[in-house]
């Protein structure tokens, strides 16, 4: 089976044995279906178009295989979403279901945690961050008990939101306030957790830059489980904002040169709130969670 993430930057699928348990193809493709959304809460023709050219090249590059979608932020949000997703099942035969935050965070934390147990890393106490392009998802695991919030701050909204260098890093602090409340709260109600976990582009490509990737030669395998401190990210940002826009491009995508800006300022503010100084970063993520969930049949919608 197919499992698919359409979401507000980039449309994300993979292939899924559910017999094994094991991926048989993964698809990631930027479409920015949030650009410009701020300006009249629609998206745009042209992000359709980028959107529908994904949806098309991943049925070639995957195959006819039942597909399971769902649709985050933008779909959520947007004037003409649920228009947008019925051109898509009736030009490509796709029902997707659009999922709140909560649904959002609670696939992306089954996910993270059949990542963790593959990697032997202890899975029953950790803090997840989704960092999205619409909105950023917060998870908080122990044992059994699950405390889960989604707030509306992702990398394009604020990116477009905030033009200039100046108005990014004020707006993101500013816009981070409830976020960053939020965690300190729940890690003082919560008990500390062992691990923080992220997941989602902006961690992913600063693992990959550590590594010494490149976004032509990202692999998302190697990047799960990589472990990335508050000085690496320090260093990182510093290295982005330097080198010219057509470098940046090499290492982070073409169309993401200012969208990874906004994404660590957020990240940086969580990493801050964590109080945790190293951060286990996974590829793995709501696709991955859809996936698992079909397979396990688990009542999760």
């Amino acid at each position: 089976m197919i499992a698919i993430d359409l979401g507000s930057n980039t449309v994300r699928a993979v292939k899924y044995d559910c017999n094994t348990g094991k991926k048989i193809a993964v698809f990631e493709k930027i479409v920015k279906a949030a650009d410009k959304t701020h300006q009249n809460n629609m998206i745009n023709e042209e992000a359709k178009g980028r959107i529908f050219a994904a949806i098309s090249e991943l049925k070639e590059k995957l195959g006819a295989d039942e597909c399971v979608a769902v649709a985050t932020a933008v779909y959520r949000k947007a004037k003409n979403g649920s228009e947008i997703l019925k051109e898509i099942e009736d030009k490509f035969g796709i029902a997707t279901k659009v999922i709140n935050g909560e649904t959002e965070a609670l696939l992306t934390a089954l996910a993270v945690e059949n990542a963790l147990k593959q990697k032997g890393i202890p899975s029953d106490s950790f803090v997840l961050i989704d960092i999205g392009g619409g909105s950023t998802e917060v998870i908080f695991k122990k044992n059994d008990k699950m405390i889960v919030e989604s707030f509306d701050i992702g990398i394009i909204s604020t990116a477009q939101k905030y033009p200039s260098r100046d108005m990014l890093e004020h707006g993101v602090k500013k816009d981070a306030a409830a976020l960053k409340e939020f965690i300190k709260d729940t890690m003082y109600a919560f008990l500390k957790p062992q691990i923080f976990c992220a997941t989602a582009g902006t961690p992913t490509t600063l693992a990959a830059i550590k590594m010494g990737m490149e976004y032509s030669t990202y692999n998302g395998e190697a990047v799960n489980g990589q472990t990335i401190t508050q000085s690496d990210v320090d260093k990182i940002f510093t290295k982005l904002l330097k080198i010219s826009e057509g470098e940046r491009s090499k290492l982070v995508g073409l169309g993401r040169e200012d969208l990874i800006i906004a994404g660590i300022l957020i990240y940086k503010e969580i990493f801050e709130a964590t109080g945790f100084n190293d951060c286990t970063v996974f590829d793995d993520g709501l696709r991955e969670g859809l996936a698992i969930a079909v397979c396990k049949k688990l009542n999760i919608f």
